[in-house]
């Protein structure tokens, strides 16, 4: 089989050699080559010939090959090296069981989340919103460009858990308007999420029964008389403690938001600002990209 390491060479705390990988598959009876994503675009030339991609890094190298890959029918084998790799969960893939995983080629299809705002267009494979967990996200970017953590990959959750946490509590409740297909809610959030996948950011399972697969979207609005309960959510998390999200999911495949205040926005893991009165348009396209998927659980 045609095999192309797709790879964030800087993403993780244990990050493979590219050597390593491509003789591992190599060694495995494939054609494998390798390209640094953080240099190299997804083109038809690259594509020409590869029946699969591995993505090779965090949620984010994940979600940047997928969105190159949107449409063009190639798979995508996901290599967790990031320190959430919520994507990777989700699919059951495991760092050491690739060419197993190969082996067995049972292929997934998984829907995208169109995104316009303004004259801008993207897309989303884990979800977006807007209040605690984007605020939360941005500082936490902020910091790390230029105070790049040392911690190990459990440390590094258990501090942007605990940071989220921290943040729900301060959180201001943005003004908005909601729209979950023909649906119209008016509210103060200090939490608003809209997911595609049922974990967010530091294994946060807001929307555990979410299937990507579905050509559906779940919608958690965490409203400020429901704060402490959010609050008292993420503590228990903190602690280490097994417990369900106490806020109802509202399933629909459109949603649109409009922002009362400037705010901030995240798509995926990466945050941006939006003025207010700022729409924000979200659509599922249905089994857009496949993914090869995990062994289960074993």
């Amino acid at each position: 089989m045609r095999v192309l390491v797709y790879q964030n060479p800087d993403a993780g705390h244990e990050p493979e050699p590219p050597k390593v990988l491509v003789e591992t598959l190599q060694l495995a009876g494939h054609d494998a080559t390798w390209k640094n994503a953080k240099e190299h675009r997804l083109t038809a030339d690259v594509l020409a010939g590869v029946d699969l991609v591995i993505a090779a890094g965090g949620d984010g190298n994940v979600g940047r090959t997928a969105r190159q890959l949107i449409g063009t029918g190639v798979p995508i084998g996901v290599l967790p090296l990031g320190t959430a790799n919520n994507l990777a969960s989700v699919l059951r893939a495991r760092k050491g069981d690739l060419v197993e995983r190969i082996a067995q080629w049972r292929i997934l299809p998984f829907d995208a989340v169109s995104v316009s705002y303004g004259e801008t267009s993207d897309w989303s494979f884990e979800g977006l919103g807007i209040g605690a967990f984007a605020d939360t996200a941005r500082m936490l970017t902020e910091h790390d460009e230029t105070n790049p953590p040392r911690l190990g990959r459990e440390a590094e959750l258990a501090r942007d858990l605990r940071a989220l946490r921290e943040r729900s509590v301060s959180q201001p409740a943005d003004p908005c308007e909601l729209q979950v297909d023909s649906a119209r809610i008016h509210s103060e959030v200090v939490l608003l999420e809209v997911l595609n996948v049922g974990v967010l950011g530091p294994r946060v399972a807001l929307a555990p029964a979410a299937d990507p697969a579905d050509g559906m979207l779940d919608s958690i609005l965490v409203q400020e008389s429901r704060r402490d309960e959010l609050t008292g959510y993420l503590d228990a998390l903190t602690r280490g403690e097994q417990v369900d999200s106490p806020f109802d999911v509202v399933r629909a495949r459109h949603v649109g938001l409009t922002t009362g205040t400037t705010c901030t926005l995240h798509i995926d893991g990466k945050t941006v600002l939006l003025e207010a009165g700022t729409r924000v348009e979200m659509d599922v396209h249905h089994h857009t990209v496949r993914f090869l998927a995990g062994l289960g659980d074993r």
